[in-house]
This record gives C-alpha cells, sequence and structure tokens, in this order.
C-alpha cells in the first residue's frame, strides 16, 4: 500500500482524472512518502516482522518495534542455541501473557518472561493498511501529507489553479493558509509527530 494515495495526487496536481499517474506525478507520489517516512521516523507500512527481545530479570511487559498490530503469529522462547548460534525455540502458550495491540504491548502474567539476552522471538504483522492509516493514524499525518504535497507540486509546477492560494486548514486555534504558512506548519508538524513517535503514540 501507499501512505499517499491517487485520489490524494488528483486532489492537488492538475491534469489528472480517471487516467493512470504520469511517471512524473508517480515521482511525486514516492517523493512526498519518502518525506514524511523520513522526518517522522517509521515507515508506516503493514508488514511481517520478527523480533528478538533481551530480558531483563522480573521484565513483565515487552514493547514491540512497531504497532498497531494487525496478527500476532507466535511468541516464543529460546530453549538452546546450536555452536553456530541458531536457536531452539519453544512457543509460549497464550494464556500466560495478555496483548494491547494498538500499542504493540505484551504483559506476562507469570510473573516475568524469561530472562536473558535475545531470549524471545515475537513474530507479528504491524503498521497501516490503506484502509486505516488515515482513519487511525492522526489528523497531523494527513496535514503534513497535503502540505508537502503541495509544496512540491508547485515547485514542480504540477499545482491545479489556485490550489495552493486559497484552501485553509484549521490547525489548533488558527486558520491558516497554504501560501503564507506552509512551511511553519510543515516544520510544526514533523516535531509534533516525532514525539508522538518517540511515545509509542504513532
Amino acid at each position: 500500500m501507499a501512505i499517499v494515495t491517487e485520489e490524494e495526487i488528483k486532489d492537488f496536481v492538475t491534469g489528472i482524472g480517471s487516467t493512470p499517474l504520469s511517471d512524473q506525478q508517480a515521482l511525486l507520489r514516492r517523493a512526498v512518502e519518502s518525506f514524511v517516512k523520513a522526518e517522522v521516523g517509521r515507515d508506516f507500512e503493514s508488514a511481517a516482522r520478527a523480533q528478538f527481545f533481551t530480558i531483563q530479570r522480573a521484565q513483565s511487559v515487552i514493547l514491540l518495534g512497531d504497532a498497531p498490530v494487525s496478527a500476532l503469529t507466535s511468541v516464543e522462547r529460546v530453549t538452546s542455541r546450536s555452536t553456530a548460534g541458531v536457536p531452539t525455540l519453544e512457543t509460549i502458550d497464550a494464556d500466560g501473557y495478555v496483548s494491547d495491540l494498538d500499542k504493540g504491548r505484551l504483559r506476562n502474567l507469570n510473573g516475568g518472561w524469561p530472562e536473558g539476552i535475545d531470549e524471545v522471538k515475537v513474530t507479528y504483522t504491524a503498521g497501516y493498511t490503506a484502509g486505516n492509516l488515515t482513519a487511525n493514524a492522526n489528523e497531523e499525518i494527513n496535514l503534513l501529507k497535503h502540505l508537502v504535497l503541495s509544496l512540491y507540486a508547485r515547485e514542480w509546477g504540477l499545482t491545479k489553479e489556485n490550489t495552493a492560494h486559497v484552501r485553509t486548514l484549521s490547525f489548533g486555534d488558527e486558520s491558516v493558509t497554504y501560501k503564507l504558512e506552509m512551511d511553519r506548519m510543515t516544520r510544526s508538524i514533523v516535531r509534533s509527530l516525532k514525539e508522538r513517535r518517540l511515545a509509542g503514540v504513532i
């Protein structure tokens, strides 16, 4: 999936009807996606992941590397390793932990996870799909996408007539115009999203 949809490109770029995106328009889409992912510090794309976790003594919570989690495939402990370092794994009974999939957290109910270096392996699918990024991420991500789209489209001479001049957004207690405030808003949104990412909110 893509975090910038064809519909969003069509909303900001002139000369697009129901036809497929041109090479330049597709490049614009990829450029905006790359900017958003790099600045916010996460990929957003839904994908299968497998992680090993080092567990401290009496540690009861594992925080997965990405969220929201759409599927928890397996939770396993390492019982031994070969001389080459290849682990032998044993499934941990699902009755022994509870999960908060939206936040990507697993809590052990039996006094803590098995202690050790790379002792627990979790296999899961996490990230956003095309259908739930807009609905579940947050308004700031969509504002950022649209701001950067407008900036890039204008720089490349692709902007629809008057779009960047008259389109307004409500941000906090302010009503702002793209043409005057895009740069300031972009920096502000990126900063907020980075803080939310570090806090595990997005």
